[in-house]
């Protein structure tokens, strides 16, 4: 054999050698990993979020890449209610990879868990949306339409509430009106009232004068009667008392006026 033979055949068994210890431990990393990740996980079901921070962060000091890992001390940040901790986390892991959805979707149900308003979350989704293209994440915007339809909602809401005042305008004008109108009528009627009282007495002051109203028979023939009554009164010297027959002569009268005061 010569010697090239013998160099190449060397190298050959040299690479081997690397390529197998490589594999070997890989996978052995690999399987240490996995079992860093599982003891992590325990220690999240078990609420130790102090333990569980340490041990991811150990996976992540090997592998920066792992996402479980990285969505892992997010969520063991979170436990303890440091959410700016743990969204800087996540941001780390979005800067090494920006279209996986794993850390957008942690990244958003910290938001919820942290009280972010509406706005902020669909800015979030917005910017998910934009780095992965994934539809899940994207926010339907308001149409035109939709947009024109609360427009006229809102134009219609005016409206009636214009209506309404209108209404209730009208209503009280019409309210004043009546009692306005329902006041003058009183007054008219009082005034009428007063009016025919004074007339009475008017008539009545006219008849003790002795004056007769021509303008009326019924109160000619009142006044010619209250005249007799006096001239009766004053004849037989009768005063103001009650006038009885016997007392002006009437003898066939005083009959019929002791029947009557026997009844």
């Amino acid at each position: 054999m010569s010697r090239k033979s013998i160099i190449i055949t060397v190298a050959v068994v040299i690479l081997a050698i690397i390529a197998g210890m490589t594999l070997y431990m890989t996978q052995a990393g690999e399987g240490g990993i996995e079992k860093k990740l599982e003891l992590a996980n325990q220690y999240i079901t078990e609420e130790k979020y102090e333990e569980a921070i340490l041990a991811f962060q150990e996976i992540i000091n090997i592998d920066e890449n792992n996402v479980e890992a990285r969505v892992g001390l997010a969520r063991a940040y979170t436990g303890l209610g440091d959410y700016d901790k743990a969204e800087e986390v996540l941001r780390r892991g979005l800067a090494l990879d920006g279209a996986q959805t794993e850390y957008w979707d942690a990244l958003l149900e910290l938001y919820k868990k942290a009280g972010k308003s509406d706005a902020e979350i669909q800015a979030l989704m917005k910017e998910a949306y934009e780095a992965t293209g994934n539809e899940k994440y994207k926010v339907e915007e308001p149409t035109t339409e939709a947009v024109t339809t609360t427009e006229v909602t809102t134009e219609e809401s005016t409206t009636e509430i214009s209506e309404e005042i209108t209404e209730s305008t009208t209503t009280d004008t019409t309210e004043e009106s009546s009692e306005e109108e329902t006041s003058d009528t009183t007054e008219e009627e009082t005034s009428e009232t007063t009016v025919e009282e004074t007339t009475v007495t008017t008539q009545n002051q006219n008849l003790d004068d002795g004056m007769i109203p021509l303008d009326d028979p019924e109160k000619v023939i009142t006044f010619v009667d209250s005249v007799f009554e006096q001239a009766v009164r004053d004849y037989y010297n009768l005063g103001t008392g009650e006038i009885r027959w016997k007392d002006i002569g009437y003898q066939t009268e005083l009959v019929f006026s002791e029947m009557i005061e026997n009844t």
